[in-house]
């Protein structure tokens, strides 16, 4: 370890340290100090044949790192700036917010909008987790078509495979009108102790993001959608930047002639028993 590197880690004590991957498109994190990522369920470890750098084996995709940086519980240093400072013994630079929503525009491709939605998600405390069609697949399985290893080495199993879901899940989108299909952006969890990062298991619910001022989904691309999660919630992000959350369920209206008809026959039942 170079003494830049030292002086930075010890200006900010309890401040974990992460470094921007290129080729994986994650913040690997140096120093894992505290317990911000493991109680804030953040990062997510790579399948073995991929972490082969020094360090932890626990990556933070860009919009995590966005948050935590925003809210001054991490920093972060370019993959180039830390050559740099071992080659020269320069001081370590942090990104700056700025630098930071530049790799989460042309490095991660995760729309403004969708880091948006997720920011207003994680400062209510939900864990949110990017949307893999592969994991929605498999859990839609009924429990004997879970092609998954049986006994002990069961959570293992399921472990892994979320490993290879988070590694191809696409990044977040916001939802454009032309689209033929309803593309979710996440996939939120309740923060309680039953969550495991490893294994979360179905979500809360999912959300697909659209903008305010664009036209919505249509009422058959919602319901079609509905036949294939359990609950939606659409976010409407504004221009202003503000997000607006809507609860979409399949449960129908309630047929009003009918319980009109109810409420009749017990008026009659009431008024022939007095």
């Amino acid at each position: 370890m170079t003494s830049a590197k030292r002086n930075l880690i010890s200006s900010n004590k309890g401040i974990p340290i992460g470094v921007f991957r290129r080729r994986l498109k994650r913040f690997q994190i140096l120093k894992n100090k505290g317990k911000t990522f493991f109680n804030g369920g953040f990062g997510t470890s790579l399948p073995k044949y991929l972490h082969q750098d020094q360090g932890e084996n626990l990556y933070l995709w860009i919009e995590e790192a966005l948050f935590l940086h925003d809210a001054g519980l991490a920093q972060f240093v370019d993959e180039v700036e830390k050559e740099k400072e071992a080659k020269t013994s320069s001081n370590l630079k942090t990104l700056t917010t700025k630098e930071l929503h530049l790799l989460l525009q042309f490095e991660s491709g995760v729309d403004l909008a969708a880091y948006l939605t997720f920011s207003h998600l994680r400062s209510q405390s939900y864990r949110v987790l990017r949307h893999s069609e592969s994991k929605r697949a498999f859990l839609n399985q009924k429990p004997s078509q879970q092609q998954i290893t049986t006994g002990q080495d069961k959570k293992g199993s399921l472990r892994d495979k979320h490993r290879e879901w988070m590694l191809h899940a696409p990044p977040p989108k916001l939802w454009e009108p032309c689209s033929p299909s309803l593309s979710l952006a996440w996939d939120v969890y309740a923060p309680n102790s039953q969550f495991c990062k490893t294994n979360p298991g179905p979500p809360l619910f999912s959300v697909l993001v659209v903008s305010y001022s664009q036209p919505s989904p249509t009422f058959s691309q919602m319901k079609h959608l509905l036949s294939e999660i359990e609950t939606l919630k659409i976010a409407a992000v504004a221009d202003s930047g503000t997000v607006v959350m809507f609860g979409v369920t399949n449960f129908g209206v309630p047929n009003l002639v009918k319980r009109n008809e109810q409420d009749d026959e017990s008026d009659e039942k009431r008024k022939s028993s007095a």
